[in-house]
């Protein structure tokens, strides 16, 4: 799936980074093809600096599912949490690619019967980072 994102960093030391985000998934179809869902989320995201250009990380956030689908299970999704882990290697001043593997989990209940839902995404990201801050 398609997914467009923004990060912040919060915190900052030499070895150490804290960073906060968020993300917005394009629809993606089931394995059934009856349901389109998309899973947004915010996360948090402490981070290992290993060098100036090399940095592991890991994620822990917030899911909101979104579904179009007439499968009540589908709507009875709700919340759930996030948590992944990475490599990201800064190719320049402003790109970054990244290797991350992201596990969404959710519950819902649903005429007595309740759901868990895992969407488990490897992806492989080129992110784009804009100074907004400028010195002198």
């Amino acid at each position: 799936a398609l997914s467009i994102g923004y990060s912040q960093d919060i915190y900052n030391t030499e070895h150490f980074l804290l960073s906060g985000g968020g993300e917005f998934m394009m629809g993606r179809k089931s394995e059934d093809k009856r349901a389109m869902f998309s899973i947004h989320s915010v996360y948090l995201s402490p981070t290992l600096i290993v060098d100036e250009r090399v940095h592991l990380f890991t994620r822990l956030g917030y899911n909101i599912v979104n579904a179009d689908t007439e499968i009540s299970s589908f709507d009875s999704l709700s919340g759930g949490f996030n948590f992944g882990v990475g490599l990201s290697y800064k190719v320049t001043d402003n790109y970054v690619l990244s290797f991350q593997n992201i596990l969404h989990q959710t519950s819902g209940e649903d005429n007595g019967v309740e759901y868990d839902f895992v969407y488990n995404r490897y992806g492989l990201v080129l992110s784009y980072g804009i100074d907004l801050i400028k010195g002198d």
